[in-house]
Formats: structure tokens, C-alpha cells, sequence
């Protein structure tokens, strides 16, 4: 009898955990305690999940900014617009004073279907970061990896634009009038050999991406993807150096809401 009960629940608790993600209407419920990287699609390791939270528990501290990764298998017949905003003003994402909180939610692409990822961003960091930018983050920045079934590349590569606007390294509009390339190279502070050693190391990384392609945690670590971006735009107060791996504790979330700001696309 005690053997049938442990196959019952062996069979049942998968199902009753994955139903407990979601509310009644479909959106994932808060998390308790809050956290900033929910990986409900379970693609993001766990090692490479444990330094992002950091990396944004550290942005919260130092800019304010409560920015919310969540990935998700399913938008439960929800435009991924609609289904983003729902978690940030369901959760509470950001302050209730400044609503300054950001959601990015990643939607992996299935055998079947179309992978879906989108920035919201609250009424209180629509200057900031308007949605021409989010635009331009997740279509230059994020998607690529994606398709190369990079996320936490792409996630990464996301969240070190965020995390410069939300420190004011430099305003949007300089984001936006140069391509990610053009940027890149022309930041000042990289040198002749400075491009050759990054050359090097992104070579190295793209060999081991290409080794680990069918892996769905394939592709380069968040501390990587953080360093190139950051090296490769050439800024000397970037995220690589300002964010520890200890982690601050973000206190919660606070009631932020969100006015419809953002972007998003599919791949």
C-alpha cells in the first residue's frame, strides 16, 4: 500500500507543481520568498541563475531599478505584451513611489512553436528606457543569441544595456544612434591589441557554443556574456566591475505599476 502511494505521488506532483505556477487566469504566481530570476522553463542553470540574481539584487541596490527575468514555457493564450505587464503589476515589480520596475520575460522556442521574448518597463523608467530602445535591445541584443539557443547569453546581453541606462552610463539616444557593431568597435578606450585579446576570447567561446549547440544551457556563461559586452563597448564603469557575486538582497517588491511601455518580438 505505502508502494502505491509513493507512485501516486511520483506521478501526481509534477502536475500539481507545474499548475502551482500559475493563478487562476492563468499568470504566474509571485514568488515567496521574491526573486528576481524565475526560471520556470528551466533554462538558465543553476550556477549561471544564482550570479544573475546577484548581478540584479546589486542593480536594485545601486540604481533602484527592480528589473524581473522570467522565463516561461507557456503564455496560457496571452499576447506576450499582455502576459508581461500582467506579472509586473500582479507582482509588484518595482517601487510604488518611483514604479520603477522592469520585466523581461523570455518564452523559449519549442518544436512547434515560435519563441516570444519582451521588455515592460514602468511608468517611472519609459524615459529612461522608451520603447524604440527596447525595441533595438531585444531585436539586436537578445534574439540573435536566441536563435543560436543562447539565452543566457541573450539574457545577459539584454540586461547589460538595461543595467547602463538604469545607472545612467549613458543616455538611450546614444544607445540607439549607432548598430551593436558600430558601437562597439568605436567606444573609445579599446585598443589595437585590446580587440585582438576580446577576438581570442570570443573565438574560444563560440568553439565551445558550437561543441554544446543541442543543449538547451549551451552557449556562453552570464559572467562572460557580461564581460564581452561590456569590453567590447569599451566603458570603464560597466556592469563587469560594478556588480559583486555576493549578492545584496533586494528587499522585495514594492507595488510599481506599468503603463504599457516596452517591447518585444518572436523568433
Amino acid at each position: 500500500m505505502n508502494y502505491l502511494k509513493i507512485l501516486v505521488i511520483a506521478l501526481v506532483f509534477p502536475f500539481f507543481s507545474f499548475a502551482q505556477q500559475f493563478d487562476k487566469d492563468g499568470i504566474p504566481v509571485k514568488p515567496n520568498p521574491p526573486k528576481l530570476v524565475n526560471d520556470y522553463a528551466n533554462i538558465i542553470p543553476d550556477n549561471e541563475e544564482a550570479q544573475m540574481e546577484s548581478y540584479l539584487e546589486e542593480l536594485a541596490l545601486s540604481s533602484k531599478t527592480r528589473v524581473v527575468v522570467v522565463t516561461i514555457n507557456t503564455l496560457n493564450n496571452y499576447e506576450k505584451a499582455q502576459f508581461t505587464y500582467e506579472i509586473g503589476e500582479r507582482w509588484g515589480v518595482g517601487d510604488a513611489n518611483f514604479d520603477n520596475g522592469i520585466v523581461m520575460l523570455v518564452k523559449p522556442k519549442e518544436a512547434d512553436g515560435k519563441g516570444s521574448t519582451f521588455i515592460a518597463t514602468g511608468y517611472g523608467l519609459e524615459g529612461i528606457l522608451p520603447d524604440a530602445t527596447a525595441k533595438r535591445i531585444v531585436e539586436k541584443e537578445m534574439i540573435p543569441r536566441f536563435k543560436n539557443q543562447d539565452y543566457v547569453g541573450g539574457i545577459a546581453a539584454g540586461l547589460q544595456i538595461v543595467s547602463d541606462l538604469a545607472l545612467k552610463e549613458y543616455p538611450a539616444s546614444a544607445y540607439d544612434k549607432k548598430s551593436t557593431k558600430t558601437s562597439r568597435r568605436g567606444r573609445k578606450g579599446i585598443g589595437f591589441l585590446g580587440m585582438i585579446v576580446i577576438f581570442i576570447i570570443f573565438s574560444i567561446i563560440s568553439r565551445i557554443r558550437s561543441a554544446r549547440y543541442h543543449s538547451m544551457s549551451s552557449g556562453t556563461s552570464f559572467w562572460s556574456a557580461l564581460f564581452l559586452a561590456n569590453a567590447m563597448r569599451g566603458s570603464s564603469h560597466g556592469s563587469w566591475s560594478d556588480f559583486s557575486s555576493g549578492g545584496g538582497g533586494f528587499g522585495g517588491f514594492g507595488g510599481g505599476s506599468f503603463g504599457g511601455g516596452g517591447a518585444g518580438g518572436d523568433w
